[in-house]
């Protein structure tokens, strides 16, 4: 159901409390004593700041269920490819 919370509101009621999450977690890292990835190359901090969104976003739980389901099946089915990102976050969560 939708919301009319500032929250609800900016993040346009998708994963909302995730999605503040993410977003408080990469403003703090703003302060450069808290910036665990200073050092990183801006691709490598792209790249880890996109694993993390997903990982953060995929412990919602209205779409706990659908992501469970799709890992169950690749796993049945064999078809998990710990080389591909999307498999390994669904394996994370």
């Amino acid at each position: 159901e939708a919301s009319n919370h500032s929250l609800a509101i900016r993040y346009n009621n998708h994963s909302i409390l995730e999605n503040f999450h993410a977003a408080t977690f990469f403003d703090l890292l703003k302060t450069e004593r808290r910036n665990i990835f200073k050092n990183l190359s801006k691709d490598d901090f792209d790249w880890i700041r996109s694993v993390i969104i997903k990982l953060i976003l995929a412990t919602d739980m209205s779409v706990h269920g659908s992501k469970l389901s799709s890992f169950n099946a690749k796993v049945g089915d064999d078809h998990l490819n710990l080389t591909n990102e999307d498999d390994q976050v669904e394996m994370c969560c």
